[in-house]
Order: structure tokens, then sequence, then C-alpha cells
């Protein structure tokens, strides 16, 4: 027989994980928007400059790489404070129910 509060933390652990897969998908998407645009400009800014012998798009194509990549790392780190958060909610969750 569940009680009340099996039912409460059953809950509670489905909305975490919905929560969780929530930030996942949207995460998964600008981490491959953000990769593939830099790496499609890269490539373009480099084409257009071995094409034209002008160093110019070659190094513009390494800046649009670089910060690209930085842009990257800055979703990713926002990824890993919003998974933390849920960690932290987990453990509370823990302590309450004495796992």
């Amino acid at each position: 027989m569940r009680t009340n509060e099996d039912r409460e933390l059953e809950i509670r652990l489905a909305e975490l994980q919905i929560r969780h897969q929530h930030i996942a998908s949207i995460y998964t998407v600008l981490f491959s928007l953000t990769a593939s645009l830099s790496a499609a400009f890269f490539i373009g800014y480099l084409t257009i400059g071995f094409t034209l012998r002008n160093s110019t798009w070659i190094v513009d194509g390494i800046v649009v790489f670089v910060v690209g990549g930085l842009l990257t790392y800055i979703i990713y780190g926002y990824y890993l404070k919003r998974i933390r958060r849920l960690e932290s909610e987990v453990q509370k969750l823990k302590e309450e129910y004495l796992w």
C-alpha cells in the first residue's frame, strides 16, 4: 500500500526528471547550433580568403571560430549551473525522505 508521502515523492521526482529533460534538450540544441554555425562560418571565411588570396578573410574566419568556441563554452557553463541546481534539489529530496 502506498502512502501519500510515497506519492508525493514520485510526483516530485517526475517533475525533476521532466525539468532535466527540458534543460538537456534546450542546451543540446544551443550547443549544436553554436558549434555548427561557428564551423560553417569558419570554413566559409577560409574558403573565400584562400580563393581571393586575401588574408583578411582568413583572420576573420579564425576570429569567428574563436568567438564561436567562447560562446559554446559560456552556454556550457550555464548548462552546468542549471544541472547543479537540479542536483541540489535531488539532494534536498534525499535528506527529506532519508535515502
